[in-house]
């Protein structure tokens, strides 16, 4: 496994959402600066409720994705950087 390409996305006190993922991805890896709330989907919006789920700071996720959903980050406390990373 290894990366083929990332997007960060900037962790804030906003919902903001990653680039969709890839056609030919099914992988990801992520990775934050900061502690943050991450939900997942066509058209995700992320909460610090149901929906999203948490996500300690520099703490490695790997998920497995469908093409052209994406991620949505907020901050649980201070911001940050969200990384992720494509895998193939």
């Amino acid at each position: 496994m290894y990366v083929t390409d990332s997007d960060v996305v900037a962790v804030g006190a906003a919902s903001a959402q990653s680039e969709a993922i890839p056609a030919h991805i099914h992988k990801v890896m992520l990775t934050s600066t900061t502690a943050c709330w991450v939900a997942y989907g066509v058209n995700p919006t992320a909460s610090a409720a149901d929906g999203s789920f948490y996500l300690p700071a520099d703490t490695e996720v790997f998920l497995g994705v469908h093409p052209g959903n994406k991620f949505a980050v907020i901050q649980a406390a201070a911001g940050g950087s969200l990384s992720v990373a494509f895998l193939s």
